[in-house]
C-alpha cells in the first residue's frame, strides 16, 4: 500500500501575476537607488565601467565579466539595503549591538564583493592597454552589445527611480539615508 501524503500547505496569502512580483521587485531597487547614497555610488561606477566597454571596446568575454562584477556589487548592495531595514524594524530604531553587528557583516560582504569587482575593473583595462578608442568601429561586436545593455538596464532602473521618487513626492533629504 503506498504512503499517503499530506496535503500541500496552502500559502497564507493568494498568488499574485508574475507581473506584480516584477513590479514589487522593481520598487525594491528603485527604492534602495533612491534612499541609499552607496548604491547611487555602484550605480555611477557601473555604467561609467559598461561605458568605458563601450568606447575600447574589449573582448565579450571580459564585458561578461564587467558585467557579473557590476551586477553582484548592486545585488549585494539590495541584500545590505533589506538587512539595515529588518535590522531596524527588529530593533525598533535603537541601537543594540547585535543589530550593529549584523549591518557591519552585511556592509562587509558588499565590501568584499566590491574590491572583487575593482579588481576586474582594473584587469580590464591592464589588458586592454593600449587603449583604442573604438566607440564607432566594428571590432568586438559582441562586447558592444553587452555593454549596451549592461548600459540600458542601469538607465532603466535610474529613470524608473526618478519617476518612483517623484511619484511619492519625495524631496531631497526626504526618501531615507541621504
Amino acid at each position: 500500500m503506498p504512503a499517503v501524503r499530506p496535503p500541500i500547505a496552502r500559502p497564507l496569502r493568494p498568488r499574485r501575476p508574475l507581473a506584480d512580483s516584477f513590479r514589487f521587485a522593481l520598487d525594491g531597487i528603485c527604492h534602495a537607488l533612491i534612499t541609499e547614497r552607496n548604491m547611487k555610488i555602484h550605480f555611477a561606477a557601473g555604467g561609467l565601467l559598461l561605458l568605458w566597454c563601450l568606447a575600447v571596446r574589449p573582448p565579450a568575454a571580459l564585458v561578461l565579466w564587467a558585467l557579473a562584477a557590476v551586477h553582484a556589487v548592486i545585488a549585494l548592495e539590495l541584500v545590505n539595503t533589506a538587512v539595515e531595514r529588518v535590522t531596524d524594524l527588529a530593533t525598533g530604531g535603537t541601537a543594540r549591538a547585535l543589530a550593529g553587528v549584523a549591518k557591519d557583516v552585511a556592509a562587509g560582504a558588499v565590501l568584499i564583493v566590491s574590491m572583487g569587482a575593482l579588481g576586474v575593473g582594473i584587469y580590464l583595462g591592464v589588458s586592454s592597454y593600449p587603449w583604442r578608442w573604438r566607440l564607432f568601429s566594428s571590432a568586438h561586436p559582441l562586447g558592444a552589445v553587452e555593454s549596451l545593455w549592461g548600459l540600458s538596464v542601469l538607465c532603466f532602473l535610474a529613470v524608473r527611480s526618478v519617476l518612483q521618487r517623484k511619484r511619492l513626492g519625495w524631496d531631497d533629504g526626504e526618501g531615507g539615508n541621504e
